[in-house]
């Protein structure tokens, strides 16, 4: 992409992308915070697209290329796009806050494994108290800035409840030895109580750039993960979420219905992508 077509960093370009009314930068509180992050995760969307589709498949984390994408175009990315995107946005504003990583809990024909650190997140530190502000993961993605706190249940909008559990990494060999994290659980509430699931295994560790390069090398090229595997869209609306998986686009609403539907070729996949997610995908 040549320079000239890369957009520079702007709030107010944001603030328009995400649908933020202010009159200039609002202060760094944690309201703000809360609007900010309900807003960005409910106007970019969740993708992986980039890996499949276009002449040169790849993501980049270079920052004005991620705002180009994520703002300009008006398409969403994963973690590292997201939350980098997320992060600058709060540093401008004022915010005190560090990233970090995280090991996500993936299925994977019935097996429960705990990945490499590999998820981008974010730490914001308001009035002595640490909060974890993720608008990067999937579903079912983090519905509210959390304040990390033990064996304490949070609500998020809709029907969802998140948990941290103090623990010993689950990949871990010697539990006597291992240093200890947390585990960031989610469960339904409706249509009735579901069990607690593990979403990632995090520490406090903070990373810079150069380690997320490093992560996003391997998540965006090695075949094995699941961004290679499939084709991933999701957001949240105002009744629920909507996700795209491959040929198929699944509609879940608070009170638990689920609609499924199977998508027959590309152009019934391209007319969702716009219809549900507004992604226009580049003429290839």
């Amino acid at each position: 992409m040549p320079v000239s077509e890369i957009s520079s960093f702007s709030l107010q370009e944001y603030f328009n992308r995400i649908g933020f009314e202010s009159d200039g930068n609002p202060p760094p509180t944690l309201e703000t915070l809360q609007k900010l992050h309900y807003l960005h995760r409910q106007s970019i969307p969740f993708e992986n697209l980039a890996l499949h589709y276009g002449p040169e498949k790849g993501i980049s984390i270079e920052p004005e290329k991620i705002f180009h994408k994520l703002v300009t175009k008006r398409r969403g990315g994963y973690c590292f796009e997201q939350n980098s995107l997320f992060s600058r946005v709060l540093k401008e504003l004022g915010y005190t806050l560090y990233t970090g990583m995280a090991s996500v809990a993936e299925e994977l024909e019935g097996e429960l494994r705990y990945l490499g650190r590999s998820h981008m997140l974010i730490f914001v530190k308001y009035d002595e108290q640490l909060y974890l502000a993720d608008v990067g993961f999937g579903s079912p993605g983090t519905g509210a800035i959390l304040p990390i706190q033990e064996d304490l249940s949070f609500s998020a909008i809709g029907n969802q409840e998140y948990r941290f559990r103090r623990i010993c990494h689950p990949e871990g060999a010697r539990l006597d030895l291992c240093p200890t994290g947390l585990l960031l659980e989610h469960r339904y509430t409706q249509p009735e109580v579901s069990p607690w699931k593990p979403m990632y295994f995090l520490t406090f560790t903070e990373f810079t750039h150069l380690d997320y390069e490093l992560a996003n090398y391997y998540t965006s090229t090695n075949p094995k993960t699941i961004f290679l595997r499939h084709k991933i869209v999701g957001i949240p609306t105002l009744d629920g979420r909507v996700t795209l998986l491959d040929k198929e686009l699944r509609i879940r609403k608070h009170n638990g219905e689920v609609t499924r539907i199977t998508l027959k070729d590309e152009d019934e996949v391209k007319s969702a992508l716009n219809e549900h997610f507004g992604i226009v995908l580049d003429e290839e």
